[in-house]
């Protein structure tokens, strides 16, 4: 099996654009239309199930096109201390931390 393409931030910038534009919510719109019926007359126990598991898998595809539109986090972006550590009596005043 080849490798698989690398998805980038820019990529999904893109995507996002172009989920954005007049085509891109035509595009959703049809493909949310095309999810596959969960029940389609009247079926066996085994023939629901695989629907099932059919429309559980289309929307698993559905919920991946729009997360790939979402960029990546920074993992070079340094984390910032946003709660003053709990056990640091310093940072505290009674119950309250210091500013």
């Amino acid at each position: 099996m080849s490798e698989l393409p690398v998805w980038n931030k820019a990529a999904s910038e893109l995507l996002a654009q172009f989920l954005r534009t007049g085509t891109g919510e035509v595009f959703l719109a049809l493909l949310s239309a095309s999810r596959p019926g969960l029940m389609v007359g009247t079926e066996t126990l085994e023939a629901t199930a695989l629907r099932a598991r059919e429309v559980a898998g289309y929307e698993n595809c559905f919920r991946e096109i729009l997360r790939m539109a979402t960029p990546p986090l920074d993992e070079t972006a340094t984390k910032t201390d946003t709660f003053h550590d709990i056990d640091d009596e310093s940072k505290w005043e009674g119950d309250r931390p210091k500013d």
